[in-house]
Formats: structure tokens, sequence, C-alpha cells
């Protein structure tokens, strides 16, 4: 919705924090901690997404999964450290 979009948008640069305590219970199952709007929509993405993840070798990592669709209209991802190899 436009409101959310606007939200983001509005406080851009601004930062904000987000705490959670989290008890895995068992070690392979993934899934979303927590997440605004819905940055992975086919139609009109928004926000960002934080989830865990298990690789092949059963580690749990966590990402950070932004859509920025105010310039740029591409994925940012925390596995990804150079932007230009991330999403597009």
């Amino acid at each position: 919705s436009n409101d959310k979009r606007n939200f983001i948008y509005d406080n851009a640069g601004t930062g904000f924090t987000i705490t959670m305590w989290v008890k895995f219970l068992d070690k392979v199952s993934e899934g979303t901690l927590f997440n605004f709007g819905n940055p992975e929509r086919v139609e009109n993405p928004l926000g960002f997404k934080l989830d865990t993840l298990i690789n092949d070798n059963e580690e749990r990592y966590v990402r950070l999964l932004v859509y920025d669709g105010m310039e740029t209209n591409r994925w940012y991802d925390s596995h990804v450290g150079d932007p230009d190899t991330g999403f597009k």
C-alpha cells in the first residue's frame, strides 16, 4: 500500500533497531523472523525481511533481504557484499 511505501521513503536514512530473541526448536527448520511489506512479491514488491536459512552443511545463517524501489529497483541481500553482484 502507499502508506507503507511512503513510510519507508519518508524515513530513509533515519535508521531503526529491531531486537528479537529467537529460540530455534531444531537444526533444520528455516523461515522468516521479521518482515515489513513483502519484498519478494512479483507485482509491486516493497520492504524488507529478515530470515534464517540452513545450508548444505546444516549451518544456520541469517539473511536480510531488502527491495529498493526508490531509484534502482533492485534487491540487496546481506550475503552479497557488493551490490553490483546482487539481485536485479
